[in-house]
């Protein structure tokens, strides 16, 4: 009896407690609030907002150009309405819906902007069409008025 080889109860019982240990970290790391899920999650919220805002600015850098160089109706920013810039931007902003644009005339645009998951709301010089602020709203997206 003596020369009998194989695990014993207690050495299973100990793979297994440290195989629980194991996958309770793992688990852990994955789900928690400093996990892999959650950065992922703020990375993608991170890049979209990044993405919108260079998107945006890249459409109004192309519009002011446009009117300096005389290729627009608009002669200076002063002359630019809240249709005008919707109607550029729609065209400069490939993938992303202009939900509504309110002000000029001496006060400040506001811009509400969709993609496909998310919200933006903006604020734009109408002195200088430049971008004053830039914002995530929410998860949901603008309702289309």
């Amino acid at each position: 009896m003596k020369n009998q080889k194989g695990i014993t109860l207690v050495a299973l019982v100990i793979t297994i407690v440290v195989l629980l240990i194991l996958a309770g970290v793992t688990i852990s790391m994955v789900m928690g609030d400093n996990g892999v899920l959650k950065n992922s999650q703020k990375a993608k919220f991170e890049s979209a907002l990044g993405t919108a805002k260079e998107s945006l600015s890249t459409g109004l850098s192309s519009y002011s150009t446009d009117i300096y160089a005389g290729e627009k109706e608009e002669k200076d920013f002063q002359s630019v309405t809240a249709d005008s810039l919707k109607t550029e931007l729609t065209a400069q902003m490939v993938g992303y819906d202009i939900i509504s644009i309110t002000g000029g005339e001496g006060s400040d645009f506001t811009v509400k902007v969709n993609d496909k998951d998310y919200g933006y709301t903006a604020t734009i010089s109408s002195t200088s069409l430049t971008l004053k602020t830039f914002e995530f709203t929410d998860e949901k997206t603008h309702a289309k008025n």
